[in-house]
């Protein structure tokens, strides 16, 4: 069976917020947002340990939250609209535009960003960061590897205040 394995050695996992409200210990709230585009959808900023936690908080059918953890450096905050703006230039301006960038070492962890097609689940075109330092827990596939990852539409970044936000963050 073929298995997808970690690209760079990978850091050890942040702690786990399974309950916003009462974080572990070296957890703290930074920040949190409302996505508009998605109603019941918000994320939650967090340092965590040294690192930072990006929490999706979203709206299950009966009404429990349901929260997914992607772990980053606290660096992506200062690398992410910088990086961001670099990766949409037009490739006469810059040779390195594609639908995906190299990988980059932010804070000592290897991130890429992808250009995503459908991140909104409504076709919604937008970004895609992928940490290769980090794995997302995948229940059932423990062997196997999926660097942590955030995605979030164009309209959301641009217009929803996520990149206004990020820039705001202070540790």
């Amino acid at each position: 069976m073929w298995r997808r394995a970690e690209r760079y050695p990978l850091k050890p996992p942040l702690a786990l917020i399974d309950d916003p409200q009462s974080p572990p210990a070296g957890a703290r709230l930074l920040n949190q947002i409302q996505n508009p585009q998605a109603p019941g959808e918000h994320y939650l900023f967090f340092a965590n340990n040294g690192g930072l936690s990006i929490l999706r908080s979203y709206a299950q059918p009966d009404g429990q939250h349901q929260y997914e953890q992607s772990d980053f450096p606290q660096r992506f905050v200062d690398w992410f609209a910088p990086a961001l703006r670099d990766f949409r230039k037009p490739a006469v301006q810059d040779t390195s535009s594609r639908l995906s960038s190299p990988a980059q070492e932010v804070g000592g962890e290897m991130l890429t960003l992808e250009r995503g097609m459908a991140v909104g689940g409504d076709g919604s075109q937008g970004y895609i960061v992928n940490n290769w330092s980090r794995k997302r827990y995948l229940p059932g596939l423990e062997g196997h590897f999926m660097p942590m990852n955030v995605a979030w539409t164009e309209d959301f970044l641009f217009n929803g205040g996520l990149i206004r936000l990020l820039s705001d963050i202070r540790f």
